[in-house]
């Protein structure tokens, strides 16, 4: 791919809505255009992204991104960022449609001096997933329907807060106006957080021993049996913490982490347990 990254945990799970089937469909699509027209409108549909919290949709947004970068005959991109990350709150049908207004402000400022944006528009949907059908959102789609030849749209939506049902039907609203595509983010498991979290410590220079794999694998399957999960946020946090632990002890010494380094972490230290008591409390507050 280029010069495409390609160690992503996204792109180690196969499947027919998964990002590796995507980007590799897109790969081939790259490679078929390079002998044809060197400029023509934009030929990638659009994407309905269904995942849930914590399981890479930055990550997968930055990828997709580093991808599109990597293959410029796919899209063009103009302004001052390559992609626009996009919250549209809930607006009712009686009231004014602010988001509308706030959403033309953040495209203008994202485009910079050049005036003009050309790239990905990333849009959380998750309050409008029940009320897909209601006047706001109608008009705000026709909108970017008329000027999706400029964008690469990305409607994103937590699977979890909404029914199957409800999801084809929005997935077909959405279809009416624009081409799309779906794309779903697995649930990481624990050997997926373990090759995850594996790669950040190495980010510090820091290899696993087998047995520190053993005790950190533990931990993270641990954390994928509660039912107040959150993917990779709670896998980054745990490396960074034993980043930190371990860097602040007199003794530390180089090479790879020991069994007896990762104590502190394993699945019945005093740390794991504060750590499923938090992630509870922050479903609960709604973070």
């Amino acid at each position: 791919m280029n010069d495409f990254p390609k160690t992503s945990p996204l792109l180690e799970q196969s499947g027919p809505f998964s990002p590796k089937n995507l980007m590799e469909r897109w790969e081939t699509l790259s490679r078929n255009l390079e002998d044809r027209m060197p400029r023509m409108p934009l030929l990638l549909p659009d994407l309905l992204l269904l995942s849930r919290s914590g399981t890479g949709r930055t990550q997968f947004l930055k990828l997709l991104t580093d991808f599109l970068l990597a293959h410029p005959n796919l899209m063009d991109f103009s302004g001052g960022a390559p992609y626009l990350e996009f919250r549209l709150n809930y607006c009712a049908p009686a009231a004014e449609f602010t988001e509308f207004t706030r959403f033309l402000s953040e495209m203008r400022h994202t485009a910079g001096f050049r005036g003009e944006f050309r790239g990905i528009v990333y849009l959380d949907i998750d309050e409008w997933a029940d009320r897909f059908e209601e006047k706001h959102f109608v008009t705000f789609l026709e909108y970017l329907a008329d000027n999706s030849d400029d964008w690469l749209l990305i409607f994103s939506v937590t699977d979890s807060i909404t029914s199957p049902q409800q999801l084809s039907r929005l997935q077909a609203f959405l279809a009416s106006c624009l081409r799309l595509e779906k794309v779903v983010l697995p649930v990481p498991t624990a050997k997926d957080l373990l090759r995850f979290a594996e790669q950040q410590l190495l980010s510090y220079r820091f290899t696993l021993s087998e047995e520190a794999k053993t005790v950190l694998l533990g931990s993270l399957g641990l954390l994928c049996e509660s039912p107040y999960f959150d993917g990779y946020k709670s896998a980054r946090l745990l490396c960074r913490d034993i980043v930190y632990v371990v860097c602040s002890t007199p003794d530390a010494v180089p090479g790879p982490l020991s069994g007896d380094d990762l104590r502190p972490f394993a699945p019945q230290s005093e740390y794991m347990q504060k750590m499923l008591v938090k992630l509870q409390a922050k479903r609960t507050i709604g973070f």
